[in-house]
């Protein structure tokens, strides 16, 4: 979560709570970056509305927020490895880090088709997906097709089987930025009509 709300913290906020009553053993980390000592007001102003939310729920072991600075990549790295998913649905994504770094340690993502994440992640709902590694979000705005997603992957979460499978799929997905500049080279030819 930044500050500017370019992870698209209003999204999760107003699903939250549907989410975590629906799906009793749910529970989320609230990554916010920076953090509240690296930050501006703004950051600040957002750690308090998130404190507020997480004493909204009956058992605050369920919200964690967990503030991580600029060089706390350890630290994100050990979430990675304990987390079952990684929400990424953000606004906008010209070239994100959070969703390679996820799908690297076998963590599905729920994104938006924003950028490059829309290049790497495969849909199990697409039935021409190949390898799905997670679910997309048409609507950045839309909470309920927010929630559709978390419930499609919590269906697949119960099958052990399946959820294996799509965990294979994010351990094997290359995540690499080199196909993806190779793309965004590529189309600029197209639009400017130049070859290489």
């Amino acid at each position: 979560l930044s500050e500017d709300d370019q992870k698209n913290y209003r999204l999760i906020r107003a699903a939250m709570p549907r989410l975590l009553n629906r799906w009793p053993r749910m529970q989320l980390i609230l990554r916010l970056f920076p953090s509240p000592t690296e930050g501006t007001p703004a950051t600040s102003h957002l750690w308090t509305r998130l404190e507020r939310l997480v004493t909204c729920f009956a058992s605050p072991r369920r919200v964690v927020i967990n503030p991580l600075g600029v060089a706390d990549t350890i630290k994100w790295e050990l979430l990675l490895l304990g987390s079952d998913v990684v929400l990424c649905p953000s606004l906008f994504e010209p070239g994100g880090l959070n969703h390679r770094q996820a799908l690297f340690y076998g963590c599905p993502v729920v994104a938006t088709r924003r950028g490059d994440m829309a290049t790497i992640i495969r849909d199990p709902r697409d039935r021409s997906s190949v390898a799905p590694n997670g679910w997309f979000l048409d609507d950045p705005s839309d909470s309920l097709g927010f929630e559709e997603c978390i419930d499609d992957l919590a269906v697949e979460f119960e099958n052990p089987e399946a959820w294996r499978r799509i965990v294979l799929n994010c351990l094997n997905t290359p995540v690499t930025w080199a196909a993806s500049i190779g793309q965004y080279i590529e189309c600029y030819h197209k639009l400017t009509g130049q070859g290489t």
